[in-house]
């Protein structure tokens, strides 16, 4: 049995890799024992599958393929930055939204709906709209006094399709392939 380890997330237009690697120079100038994200693998993840068997690539398409045909295009504002646990004591750094769109909220809503419906066992909670900026192995590293900011205005994440993409662990860190892209319609 092959296992795949897969998740559902929005990529990035081009306009959006170039603000996020505008910002992440800008991070890396604070602070260089970062490991940043390369602006290739920038996304916004909806749902984390886990590890899957190979077989189930079939109904996992079809899931984003229903998901994909029922939204429209909308743009996610891209307006704080933070850090997964804290900025006292960070692991991961992100650019996310203060407010999270209801068309986003929808998509990842029918997403764990009909994973969970065809018996696939997901994790649930408060979602979260993301994108991961940069890693920290170091203990004991605040950001909080770093003086990051995002530009005023800060920057809109072109919401355009949904993808099925398969995450491979490396030492180099993580590289992504799309399975499958499944655009929104326009109207």
């Amino acid at each position: 049995m092959c296992r795949l380890r897969l998740f559902y997330a929005i990529r990035s237009d081009n306009d959006f890799r170039e603000f996020f690697s505008d910002f992440t120079a800008g991070l890396r100038r604070v602070s260089p024992e970062l490991k940043i994200v390369p602006p290739e693998n920038c996304h916004m993840t909806l749902c984390f599958l886990g590890d899957v068997d190979a077989l189930q690539l079939p109904v996992l398409k079809n899931l984003c393929r229903s998901a994909a045909h029922q939204a429209s295009f909308f743009d996610v504002p891209i307006d704080s930055f933070g850090a997964f646990p804290s900025l006292r004591n960070p692991s991961v750094l992100w650019l996310g939204s203060r407010q999270c769109p209801s068309e986003l909220t929808a998509i990842v809503s029918l997403l764990e709906k009909s994973l969970r419906e065809n018996g696939f066992n997901i994790k649930s909670g408060a979602f979260v709209p993301h994108i991961t900026v940069a890693r920290i192995k170091k203990a004991g590293y605040s950001f909080l006094n770093a003086g990051v900011q995002l530009p005023p205005g800060g920057a809109l994440f072109k919401v355009r399709s949904i993808e099925l993409i398969r995450s491979i662990l490396t030492s180099a860190g993580s590289s992504y392939e799309t399975l499958e892209k499944f655009y929104i319609s326009i109207t």
